[in-house]
């Protein structure tokens, strides 16, 4: 028996995953999110692994997430919330005061009065990703497709000529319609396949979906570039929870 991914628009991967920042963190407060979050992160550091495939390139880049933050309580909440996450077992978590923080970050303000660090979080690829698991899955990939419906022999699904499922596939101005609404620009895009080398992947060569989403991904512009640090020491900041904390992807000194 082999699984089949059914999907009705033309590739994989093109909706919330394409939308997605692709960063990840263990440095949360609630205990189910933090042990989530730990062990999704060891599960992807061993991607070709888990998988079986070896040549895979998720794009994984550990190179820190840090929190921010200039109000005059920040050194009391957040050495509160390492001391939290560490008796939660996330042992790599950092405090730093505001002169720490600007001693090991340059990029980083006066007004700021303290930090939070963990050097193992970062971001990767989630399409790569997501073509690597539909891949290792073995599964026959459909796309372009809508299910419209199943054939039953009395109490069975039967596969073969005339039976199982039923099948349709997209009719072209539907294909056209989908392609036009993946392609359609909005803030913070960075899709990377395309309609036409996405229904390719129904190659199931090992490792192929994987090497065509790496594929795309060169062809395309880099990934977040407006929220990551591409040197050490630099780096680019969005609003957290908070209207004065700020987390930020960066590289900078562990030390």
């Amino acid at each position: 028996m082999r699984p089949v991914i059914v999907e009705r628009l033309p590739g994989l991967a093109s909706l919330a995953t394409a939308q997605s920042m692709e960063a990840f963190r263990a440095q949360f407060i609630e205990p189910e999110n933090l042990a989530m979050m730990s062990e999704s992160i060891r599960f992807y550091e061993r991607f070709g692994d888990e998988t079986g495939l070896q040549d895979c390139d998720i794009g994984m880049r550990q190179q820190g997430y840090l929190f921010l933050t200039t109000q005059e309580d920040g050194p009391e909440r957040f050495r509160g919330r390492v001391a939290a996450q560490q008796a939660l077992g996330l042992g790599d978590v950092e405090y730093l005061d505001g002169g720490e923080a600007r001693r090991r970050f340059p990029f980083v303000s006066g007004p700021v009065t303290a930090a939070t660090w963990r050097a193992k979080d970062g971001w990767l690829s989630a399409h790569e990703a997501a073509y690597g698991f539909a891949t290792a899955s073995g599964a026959i990939q459909a796309t372009g497709v809508t299910v419209t419906g199943f054939r039953r022999d009395a109490e069975r699904v039967r596969s073969g000529a005339g039976r199982g499922a039923v099948f349709r596939k997209a009719s072209r101005a539907a294909r056209r319609r989908s392609a036009a609404h993946q392609s359609t620009p909005a803030p913070g895009d960075h899709r990377r396949a395309s309609a036409d080398s996405a229904r390719r992947a129904d190659d199931d060569r090992p490792g192929h979906g994987c090497a065509l989403a790496a594929r795309e991904r060169r062809r395309g512009a880099g990934v977040g570039a407006d929220a990551r640090a591409t040197a050490g020491g630099s780096g680019s900041a969005w609003p957290g929870r908070s209207r004065k904390t700020r987390c930020i992807l960066a590289q900078g000194s562990t030390r």
